[in-house]
């Protein structure tokens, strides 16, 4: 889907819970210098109470692998 960009053989669904956790830094200008470059979609964060944040490269006006 969407290009394949994790090139994938066949169309697969992975949970978030599944998926590497990583130390990501939370502060704009760290979090921007942090996905310079980066192979990945975004990073998704998770609250205990449930709720969920989502930031992608291009909000910061990143490509991927770039």
């Amino acid at each position: 889907m969407q290009g394949n960009p994790e090139r994938a053989e066949a169309h697969t669904l992975a949970a978030h819970a599944d998926c590497e956790i990583l130390d990501a830094p939370r502060d704009f200008d760290a979090l921007a210098s942090w996905l310079a470059g980066k192979d990945i979609e975004g990073l998704v964060w998770h609250h205990a109470d449930g709720r969920m944040a989502k930031i992608k490269l291009r909000d910061f006006g990143l490509k991927r692998g770039a």
